[in-house]
């Protein structure tokens, strides 16, 4: 499992609205991948908006940017979205197994 810190980095690639939207739509687009201002128009943020937002994303590895002459192609990286599920699995399982809640009937 990674450490905490690799995790938390891993999440914060999600933790705002504006990344849900690209990743739904980078998800309808996955074998073509989307071109940069094609995406921004619609989403509808500006391209400096989502140039940060972006960069979040590559930097916790689940983007990946492919130059195409002028134009930049954004894709995601289907692997790194399956180790983020399988690394959330592993944590709650794990969580679960160690704390499992007893249960006491509050009438008792």
């Amino acid at each position: 499992m990674k450490n905490d810190s690799e995790l938390a980095g891993l999440f914060a690639a999600f933790a705002h609205p504006t990344r849900i939207a690209v990743l739904r739509c980078l998800l309808k687009h996955c074998r073509t991948g989307r071109k940069f201002g094609d995406l921004s128009t619609e989403l509808g943020v500006s391209p400096s908006t989502l140039k940060h937002h972006l960069d979040e994303m590559q930097i916790a590895g689940v983007l990946a940017r492919e130059a195409q002459g002028r134009k930049t192609i954004l894709k995601l990286d289907l692997g790194a979205l399956s180790e983020a599920a399988a690394q959330l699995s592993l944590l709650c399982c794990s969580a679960e197994l160690e704390a499992r809640p007893i249960y006491k009937d509050p009438n008792q």
